[in-house]
């Protein structure tokens, strides 16, 4: 059974309580693992610090809601109970179907069932003097404007009740509106001087994205693919609540919903296959909706303060001006507000609360919606441009995953891309500073949204589970590493006993992990230094593993670190960034991959400090690697890089020696490919009647150009660069299966 807090023993400040090679430190609110701090938040490390004081003891998931969140919650508990359990177990490394630490009882809650030993700790510090409480928020009834329209009337319906009975129908639903959301702000505790908090929204099966708050912040409007995943439509939800309201069911996709200024109605966009991405508008009770304009569009929109106008990117087509156009709802032609650079394509727009700016995404390359920054134009009460774009992010970023403006309209937030995740970012509208990460939205958060009156920012968050397989035929493929998280990019040690990967165990960045192939002895091979480390690479006498690191400019590098830990040492610094290393079968030299402004290219550095050689000259991709014999080089041409979605492309061979490159296959995944005893192995581009998601493999013989086929992989999970690796023997295939992926909308709440 349960026991009442008042009964249940708590640690005292000056405690560590001690378990396996874990520490918790609960004077320094600290978990540490063989005497290294481990990140954790701060409500999975209360309720860590929680179940540890219990030990041994059920705790139920109505006390642990208490105890988080105390009664009268504003939040979705159950969903915010599961997301701080899984963070334990992900910071202890622990498994739900073989507990070592947390264990789940079902319908219950959780007991944690390892020994502890409690040891003397360090003193608490001196208490901080107490503040005077939040005074409590006042309310004052507010008088409604006479109710007009701001565009033209949806297609009348066949049968329609009288004007007084609609009006009466009409007020009622008002009042009851206005009611929920009084009785809802009184229900959210004061939050004047709070901390952020970060909390989930919605856990859904399947995907969420593109939210919207209605004006008063107690609601979001969603895209949500169905627990089936088979349509995209728009839903409601109220926070604090865990069901949700179903506004379309259209059969095609409906997507990127926005909350009108007087929360009467509810834009999106709808794909019309063949037609292409049109806007629509609709009750926000749902009901019947209408087409706004034939303008193509390119998926993201934004609304006017004033509800006159919907903005749209509008993307490069014959007889068309690509770039940011006005809708206007009373009536009339689109107008071209803004004009994308030749080849690319400007999108995502974003009003400012004050109507007087406009946000959005200026991408270079319109095919991939690549190379992008965030740009901000200057708007008059005509809602016209009355100065050039201005350039807000100071390196254009390989994609934008959506735009929002914060509440005060100081700044505006952006989804970014950082290999192979997202984050949020915010920067100064007059570019004062340079953007600074949002960290605790943590990994792959994009599609920010602002609420206009609460101090609440929603955003998505993906939810990618990938564990590494080992191919050994005829043997069935097994798991080697396995969490709840993302694991990929694999390498093999030249003696095959040893495994290099990336993965996002430690919970707060890509890290490179090492292991034995049996799936033991799985540990952090680096701490940083950049926001992300991956693509590993083993000398060839494998001592030493060169990856490479993302950078607080954002630019990518090549390190390299002692296969048993220690610290880092930077090998590449120049302009541009280089990635994805690999070793000469002699160790005498490091490849890599250059993007520079000419283009991308593959180079290669003597392994103890010198001069850089170029490899290719027309183009690569970002990934080569040696032949066994060490004659050849392996490469893709051509490849867009730093892109949301790998693209593929020939696979080509380069003679060492000289001479030119020759074509081994016409297409294969991006950087899906290795180099073997049995000469380079690659998963070719999927075939019609391939089962989705289970490619094959193909062997060729470089210097015949005779293939084999070997087999399929299941549930293959492409990366850039790939997860994909074969043994020096070529009897071991190493890949990413998917085991699940989705989105959820996530809240932080208290935004500073």
């Amino acid at each position: 059974m349960s026991i009442p807090d008042r009964a249940m023993p708590s640690p005292s400040a000056t405690e560590v309580l001690r378990f396996r090679e874990f520490d918790l430190d609960v004077a320094a609110y600290e978990l540490r693992r063989k005497g290294r701090a481990i990140k954790i938040e701060r409500r999975p490390m209360d309720l860590l610090i929680l179940l540890v004081a219990r030990r041994g003891l059920l705790v139920a998931r109505a006390d642990i809601a208490r105890h988080l969140w105390g009664d009268g919650v504003f939040v979705d508990v159950e969903g915010g109970v599961n997301t701080a359990v899984s963070k334990i177990r992900q910071a202890l490394k622990d498994s739900a179907d073989a507990p070592a630490f947390l264990e789940t009882v079902p319908g219950k809650g959780y007991r944690f069932i390892a020994a502890v030993q409690v040891v003397p700790g360090s003193p608490p510090a001196e208490p901080a003097p107490a503040t005077a409480p939040t005074a409590a928020v006042s309310a004052a009834a507010a008088s409604e404007e006479d109710a007009r329209p701001t565009f033209a009337a949806a297609r009348p319906e066949p049968s329609r009740p009288s004007s007084a009975r609609t009006a009466a129908i009409v007020a009622l639903v008002g009042a009851v509106t206005v009611l929920a959301a009084i009785v809802l702000w009184r229900r959210t505790p004061a939050t004047e001087g709070a901390p952020p908090q970060l909390l989930p929204l919605t856990t859904l099966a399947g995907f969420e994205r593109g939210s919207t708050f209605s004006p008063d912040g107690t609601q979001v409007a969603f895209t949500w693919s169905g627990e089936a995943e088979e349509n995209w439509d728009i839903y409601v939800k109220v926070i604090g609540r865990s069901d949700v309201r179903r506004l379309t069911t259209d059969p095609r996709r409906d997507i990127a919903p926005q909350w009108s200024a007087d929360g009467r109605h509810i834009a999106y966009v709808r794909d019309e296959r063949d037609g292409g991405e049109r806007v629509r508008v609709m009750s926000a009770l749902g009901g019947a909706d209408r087409e706004v304009s034939t303008l193509p569009v390119l998926t993201t929109i934004g609304w006017s303060p004033d509800g006159e106008y919907l903005a749209a990117g509008r993307g490069p087509e014959p007889g068309g001006v690509s770039g940011i156009y006005l809708i206007p709802l009373r009536g009339g032609e689109p107008r071209a507000l803004t004009v994308a650079a030749a080849g690319g394509i400007d999108w995502m727009p974003q009003f400012a609360p004050n109507g007087r700016r406009l946000a959005f995404a200026a991408c270079q390359d319109a095919g991939t919606r690549s190379n992008c920054d965030v740009k901000v134009v200057d708007l008059d009460q005509s809602v016209r441009a009355v100065s050039e774009p201005r350039r807000l992010t100071r390196e254009s970023l390989p994609s934008v995953h959506g735009i929002s403006w914060s509440q005060d309209g100081a700044s505006v937030v952006y989804g970014a891309l950082e290999f192979p995740f997202s984050a949020l970012w915010r920067v100064p509208v007059d570019a004062s500073r340079p953007p600074e990460r949002i960290e605790l939205a943590g990994l792959d958060a994009a599609f920010p949204a602002a609420a206009r009156s609460r101090d609440r920012l929603g955003f998505s968050r993906s939810v990618l589970d990938v564990d590494i397989y080992e191919r050994t035929a005829p043997a069935p493929a097994r798991a080697i590493a396995r969490s709840s998280v993302f694991d990929g990019n694999p390498q093999l040690s030249p003696d095959g006993r040893r495994l290099a990967f990336c993965s996002t165990r430690s919970g707060d960045a890509l890290e490179v992990w090492t292991g034995s192939m049996d799936g033991t002895g799985t540990s952090q091979l680096t701490h940083g230094p950049g926001r992300a480390q991956c693509a590993p690479a083993w000398s060839p006498d494998g001592g030493t593993v060169a990856f490479e690191s993302l950078g607080d400019d954002g630019r990518w590098h090549v390190w390299s670190i002692d296969a048993r830990g220690g610290t880092a040492r930077q090998l590449t610094d120049e302009a541009g960034d280089q990635r994805s290393p690999s070793w000469s079968r002699d160790g005498r030299w490091l490849y890599f991959s250059w993007g520079q402004p000419g283009g991308r290219d593959i180079w290669r550095v003597p392994s103890g400090g010198g001069a850089r050689q170029r490899m290719t000259a027309h183009g690569s991709g970002l990934t080569a690697v040696e032949s066994l014999d060490g004659t050849t080089l392996f490469y893709q041409p051509n490849v867009p890089d730093q892109i949301h979605a790998p693209t593929n492309a020939p696979l080509l061979a380069q003679p060492l020696a000289g001479g030119a490159p020759r074509q081994i296959a016409a297409c294969v995944m991006s950087t899906a490919f290795a180099a073997g005893q049995g000469g380079v192995y690659y998963v070719p581009c999927a075939d019609q009647a391939a089962p989705a998601g289970d490619p094959e493999v193909v062997v060729a013989d470089a210097r015949t150009g005779q293939t084999i086929r070997l087999g399929r992989l299941e549930r293959y999970q492409n990366t850039m660069p790939a997860s994909f690796a074969v043994s020096r023997d070529g009897q071991t295939i190493l890949y990413g299966r998917l085991v699940s992926a989705g989105q959820d909308l996530m809240l932080i709440e208290n935004v500073k």
